[in-house]
């Protein structure tokens, strides 16, 4: 098995696109090499107040969330190359020690994402360990693994996406042997990079590598913003970081073709790690010779 087979962010749930169902979303998932899928929601699309502008395909409720959760495993058998699991996405305004027993029962880990105020490096940072901490108590209280998604996300946005990309990010020069001093990815990232790969070792919470990200990153179109990106990896892992591959794909038939979010196997080569490397994986029971 190879790093592309395993994607544990894979949402088709309340977001689904127009005219699909589940069935759709494990197809694509199958004829895209997908081989252990982590199907996932998000948990505040059924814990929290409705939307008056939007329509839902699941009641808001955890009785909706079961729903959904049942209907992905009811379909298991129709896809015996897939190795299903469940896995909600939990926002930082979600308080760990209130999820209900409920929904820790009809899961196999979460995903837990990170609080990032977009103020100073330092506050970024706090905010990121402190969530990272907060992941780390609530897996050794419940026994549930977790991870945390798309950690350079807000990151990406901020430099690329939501605001002009500034002249010095447009003038960064690729540098393929990826000789990135941490004070730049610091900058860049606005965050300290080694201190949370730090963290995430110190607490044994895994790191996504995520898809939706390197897309972001890749749409720059400047190659040292991906070798960047690439770089900043390579600084978790030397703090002791571990990580895990998902897509965070939402859907596959808005863009051009039938195309969906990738895998980022090409920062996994970066890394050297394959799907052998990853120890959430023996975490969430799927079989080492899979």
């Amino acid at each position: 098995m190879h790093i592309h087979n395993v994607d544990l962010h894979y949402h088709a749930g309340q977001e689904r696109e127009p005219g699909t169902t589940v069935s759709d979303y494990l197809e694509h998932a199958v004829v895209t090499g997908r081989r252990v899928l982590g199907i996932t929601d998000h948990y505040g699309l059924y814990a929290d107040p409705p939307r008056p502008d939007k329509q839902y395909l699941y009641e808001r409720s955890l009785r909706g969330l079961r729903a959904y959760r049942d209907e992905v495993m009811d379909l298991a058998p129709a896809f015996p190359s897939l190795m299903l699991r469940f896995a909600p996405e939990l926002s930082p305004r979600v308080a760990l020690d209130e999820v209900p027993d409920e929904v820790l029962a009809m899961s196999d880990y979460f995903i837990c994402e990170t609080a990032f105020p977009a103020g100073s490096i330092a506050e970024n940072t706090a905010a990121t360990v402190q969530r990272i901490e907060q992941v780390g108590r609530f897996v050794e209280r419940t026994g549930k693994p977790a991870f945390i998604a798309h950690p350079f996300r807000s990151s990406a946005n901020y430099r690329l996406v939501k605001r002009d990309i500034e002249p010095w990010v447009s003038a960064l020069a690729p540098r393929p042997a990826l000789d990135f001093a941490p004070e730049e990815l610091t900058r860049f990232f606005l965050l300290d990079v080694a201190e949370i790969g730090a963290t995430s070792a110190a607490y044994g919470v895994p790191l996504e590598v995520n898809g939706n990200t390197h897309y972001r990153m890749l749409c720059s179109n400047l190659p040292g913003v991906l070798q960047m990106l690439y770089a900043a990896h390579c600084l978790l892992q030397e703090q002791g970081a571990e990580f895990v591959p998902g897509s965070d794909q939402h859907g596959f038939r808005r863009s051009v073709g039938r195309v969906g979010s990738y895998v980022p196997f090409d920062c996994f080569q970066v890394l050297g790690l394959g799907a052998g490397d990853l120890p959430f994986l023996q975490r969430i029971g799927v079989p080492q010779t899979a």
